[in-house]
């Protein structure tokens, strides 16, 4: 786990890890929300590494506070292109990506 560690407990660590698996298995989405003396990205990126062959888009933002925030995030992380204006279709945009990946 090399820094990650120093970061959370190793048995926080194997728990994400765990869960991410079934999370990503079932096709379904998960917040992590970190605080700011830990690596978020980093420990996701390591509990990431230990689910074999996963398909997964990982959202960074640092608290969107607003769901156009949020959608300007996953767009940019699924590269939809230009956020339509209204929030529904860029929701429905989103929804439509998530769902047509395996």
């Amino acid at each position: 786990m090399g820094k990650v560690a120093t970061a959370v407990s190793g048995e926080a660590f194997s728990a994400l890890a765990e869960n991410l698996g079934y999370i990503l298995e079932t096709r379904a989405l998960l917040c992590v929300i970190a605080p700011e003396n830990v690596q978020g990205e980093a420990v996701m990126e390591a509990a990431l590494s230990r689910c074999d062959g996963a398909d997964s888009v990982v959202v960074t933002t640092a608290a969107p506070g607003n769901l156009a925030v949020l959608l300007d995030a996953f767009h940019a992380a699924l590269h939809l292109g230009v956020r339509p204006r209204r929030l529904a279709d860029a929701q429905q945009a989103v929804e439509n990506e998530l769902a047509w990946r395996s």
